[in-house]
């Protein structure tokens, strides 16, 4: 899993697209899956928005997304360690 963890965020795509707002009306959001078709990128799958970036200068309204794939986000499973009991935080008066 940390490899495909690692493999996720080494690839990463910087995007901007017209406007503030999705198609369906909404902002863009960090977190929000995208699909991303782009021949000349070689990409073809649905990314996570990592980062939001809302532009405003003399040509109007623009937002740059940080795309990456899903899986640089994965969680690590924890391990299912015993307990020790002299781990515990225990006091010892002298």
């Amino acid at each position: 899993m940390e490899a495909s963890t690692r493999e996720g965020k080494s690839r990463n795509f910087n995007v901007t697209v017209a406007g503030w707002r999705q198609n369906n009306g909404e902002l863009w959001r960090v977190n929000q899956l995208v699909k991303i078709t782009s021949e000349s990128l070689t990409v073809n799958e649905e990314l996570l928005i990592e980062s939001v970036t809302y532009l405003l200068d003399s040509g109007g309204t623009q937002t740059r997304l940080m795309l990456v794939p899903k899986n640089a986000y994965d969680v690590l499973p924890e391990l299912n360690v015993p307990k020790n009991e002299s781990s515990d935080n225990q006091f010892i008066k002298g």
